[in-house]
């Protein structure tokens, strides 16, 4: 499985989970799930160019 691929299943998760969380907690979980997912592309784009 791919890295954006499994991104694309954890955001997915969380905006599941969110349906039943106060928008609070979503929110946050959605920002981290990007922030997450940001920081690992760039740790694959890195290891690919060195």
């Amino acid at each position: 499985m791919r890295l954006a691929q499994l991104a694309g299943i954890a955001v997915t998760a969380v905006v599941v989970t969110g349906v039943n969380l106060e928008i609070g907690w979503a929110m946050a979980l959605a920002v981290l799930a990007g922030a997450l997912t940001t920081f690992l592309v760039s740790l694959t784009e890195l290891g690919r160019r060195g």
